[in-house]
């Protein structure tokens, strides 16, 4: 694998090829495939070595209730302090950003989406659309590039506004979403979204006065690397209208992407045990034709199937691997005349409860969605499936338009369904902290011998040139050496790709920390990216237990995959910074 190395606002990135895999099946004849094995069942071993000697770390990583890993990275705010605020007759929301964020209004979208009382979405209003007759009470006013001196907006200078008449709302509205996303790779900086009674706010902003219902700084805390925020939800409650924060970062490529994410926070739901409820299908006129497609938390396919229902089936049956977490279940009809009375039932199979869902005649829609509520934790090697209560959200959205084939099947549900699918691992190396040789004591070991390792320790750590090595599958990159520093800072960026089948090979991103001066090994650590949060910034301890690194891991879809030069050397390392 060789480097392709650009320099970008001062950090050396590192592009990294996957072509191990390939090498080694283009090898000639049994050796090389005899080198293969070796190398995958020396892979499995350290995999199974790092989840033992990470599993006391990784612990409190994996202590959230609610772990969104259903395809979108995200990062999620503290919001149980925060109350539900009834609206006056006329709300404004806006979005401010500093004049370092060179971005219009084309680029990033300010939106409310209306949702009637069944989840079925009725209209978006954004910039490309301020304004729609399907949703009066709702206007856009446009990009500002310069605020206006006879304006107050948010008490800050917004730059979007969108403005809500409630009493002008249609009746079949029940509840709008108001969030934003950005359609390039650009990030936010100093950015905002507020919400404040009337067109203009009382007053400007001065120190911690701040005029606005509510402001949430879109910082790397917030927001994390993701490029789309719902930032809250306006619900109708009698004759009035009342705001519950969500404050949810997604990876969305535009606000149709987020249409679906959107509806499962206004459609009904049910927490469920995949080993305790079984799933039925019914129509008075025949059985029902399914096809069930199964993805991981990074937007690969798992699985295609088809099933025809004459009687129920445990959901457990679908589950088939420990890396689903997001089930679509499409029915369809291929006999020409519409299902009648079509049905989804679900059976609590311990206490004997059903619950049932009226579905559309539609001859091809979306019947359903499970989603994981939470990655696997801490599995053992090799991984096993395990039971975790899953949601499940009955959608009956129709699909299509008479295609009927599989293809076309899955090619519309990842549409709409599955708009994020990462091709590329970011890992951000920034610092190491005490990078020394520390003295591991040995049982019986006289002081004498013990006197002497510690004194080899220090000899070593004097000259100590540390260098870290990342390995992923069967890819290995080396970052640069930093000489004669026990605390370096590297910063520097790495892009690994992340093929269709990387949770079947390993799930860790190993960080294995070596002096060039001594040939030795300080020490390892690793980070799961199947079982913990994608984003993560952080630090982790090695295995000797005294040094740190701080490092940061992402995941991204790139238009473009990772190539291998041809003869490249197969442990590229990072060009030093200018």
């Amino acid at each position: 694998f060789g480097p392709l190395c650009s320099m970008l606002t001062g950090t050396a990135v590192v592009l990294v090829g996957a072509g191990a895999a390939s090498a080694v099946a283009a090898g000639a004849g049994t050796y090389g495939m005899y080198r293969h094995k070796k190398k995958q069942k020396q892979n499995k071993e350290r995999h199974r070595q790092m989840i033992l000697k990470m599993e006391s770390q990784w612990e409190p990583l994996c202590n959230g209730d609610y772990v969104d890993s259903s395809l979108y990275p995200r990062v999620s705010s503290d919001i149980f302090d925060e109350e539900s605020i009834t609206l006056p007759s006329v709300t404004s929301f806006g979005m401010g950003l500093t004049e370092e964020n060179k971005l219009s209004g084309d680029i990033i979208q300010m939106f409310i989406s209306a949702f009637d009382s069944n989840g079925r979405h009725v209209e978006t209003i954004m910039h490309n659309k301020k304004r729609s007759s399907d949703l009066p009470g709702v206007r856009h006013s446009g990009y500002h590039s310069k605020p206006r001196e006879e304006r107050i907006y948010s008490g800050m200078p917004d730059k979007q506004n969108i403005v809500l008449t409630s009493k002008n709302l249609p009746a079949e509205v029940d509840s709008l979403m108001v969030g934003y996303v950005i359609t390039t790779e650009a990030r936010l900086v100093n950015a905002y979204v507020t919400m404040f009674k009337g067109k203009d706010a009382d007053r400007q902003m001065e120190g911690n006065d701040d005029p606005a219902l509510v402001r949430y700084v879109l910082d790397a805390e917030e927001c994390g690397s993701c490029n789309s925020y719902i930032m809250g939800i306006v619900q109708r409650s009698g004759d009035k209208w009342v705001y519950n924060p969500i404050r949810a970062a997604l990876v969305a490529k535009n606000v149709e992407d987020l249409v679906p994410r959107m509806q499962q926070y206004v459609l009904p739901s049910l927490r469920i045990s995949p080993d305790e409820y079984s799933i039925n299908f019914t129509a008075k006129n025949g059985n029902v034709e399914t096809v069930w497609l199964a993805y991981d938390r990074f937007g690969y396919r798992r699985y295609l199937k088809e099933e025809e229902f004459s009687d129920a089936m445990t959901i457990d049956d679908m589950v088939t691997c420990d890396s689903i977490c997001k089930i679509v279940v499409v029915t369809i009809n291929r006999t020409g005349s519409p299902y009648d009375d079509l049905k989804l039932k679900l059976l609590d199979e311990a206490e004997g409860k059903e619950e049932k869902f009226t579905l559309k005649p539609a001859a091809i829609q979306v019947a359903c969605v499970l989603l994981a509520n939470k990655p696997r934790v801490n599995l053992s090697f090799p991984p096993r499936p395990e039971n975790s209560l899953w949601s499940l959200i009955p959608y009956s959205e129709p699909i299509l338009g008479g295609e009927l084939d599989n293809d076309s099947i899955a090619a519309a549900v990842e549409a709409k369904f599955v708009p994020f699918t990462a091709n590329r691992i970011i890992v951000t190396l920034h610092s190491g902290e005490n990078l020394q040789f520390v003295a591991q004591p040995v049982e019986g070991q006289s002081p004498r011998k013990a006197k002497k390792s510690d004194k080899k320790s220090e000899k070593k750590n004097a000259k100590v040139e540390p260098m870290v090595s990342i390995l992923f599958n069967d890819i290995k990159i080396n970052s640069n050496v930093m000489k004669r520093n026990a605390n370096p800072e590297w910063n520097q960026v790495f892009e690994i790709p992340l093929e269709p089948d990387w949770q079947i090979k390993e799930s860790i991103v190993s960080f294995k920390v070596k002096d060039r001066a001594s040939k030795g090994v300080i020490g390892e650590c690793g980070y799961c990216i199947k079982t913990l949060d994608v984003p993560f910034n952080g630090s982790l301890l090695l295995d000797n237990k005294e040094s740190k690194i701080n490092f940061s891991i992402d995941v991204i879809e790139h238009k473009e995959k990772l190539k291998v030069p041809v003869g490249a050397p197969s442990t590229p390392r990072a060009e030093e910074k200018e």
